[in-house]
């Protein structure tokens, strides 16, 4: 479902929940296309329980470091690549009051379905556009103490389904 490369062009990827093993985090060899590492699942804390297998559906590093993701179920998660065990989620967001996201029963998050499918960070790593269904929202993310928060900034609509969003990096011409 996810797909990113960091600033070493490593490439790493998400799993979805169309698999035995939905939220799991793998390295992958950029020469081959073959998984090299499986780092495990991508796990978070939400209101006191453990929250394991839920889809990651899009996963971007950000510019000043660390990756985050998009759990369909419970929203952003700042993913620990050393173990994606204990990861965390730090933007709550579901439609369901989070059901699925609680849920321990695959079944159950499959009849949940969110529209958001990508995410992808501004070059300052301060702003993240989430692509929506038919939308593309913008919001702010700081963090300060260890602590972070993110803000809604507003709604771009657009034509269609939007199921992947992209930032260039900034082009600087002498």
């Amino acid at each position: 479902e996810g797909l990113d490369l960091n600033a070493n062009k490593e490439i790493y990827v998400s799993s979805g929940d169309d698999t035995d093993n939905p939220g799991v985090l793998y390295k992958v060899d950029p020469l081959t296309g073959n998984i090299t590492d499986n780092l495990g699942p991508i796990c978070f804390e939400y209101q006191g329980q453990k929250s394991c297998g839920t889809e990651i559906s899009a996963i971007s590093f950000n510019p000043k470091g660390g990756l985050w993701g998009w759990s369909e179920e419970c929203g952003l998660v700042k993913v620990k690549i050393t173990d994606p065990s204990n990861s965390t989620l730090v933007f709550p967001y579901a439609t369901d009051d989070f059901e699925a996201c609680v849920s321990n029963d695959p079944r159950a998050r499959r009849k949940y379905s969110s529209h958001i499918e990508d995410l992808t960070w501004d070059s300052t790593g301060e702003v993240v556009y989430i692509a929506n269904g038919g939308d593309v929202e913008k919001y702010t993310v700081t963090e300060s103490g260890g602590i972070v928060t993110a803000a809604f900034v507003e709604s771009y609509p657009v034509c269609g389904n939007v199921e992947t969003a992209e930032m260039l990096p900034e082009v600087v011409l002498l």
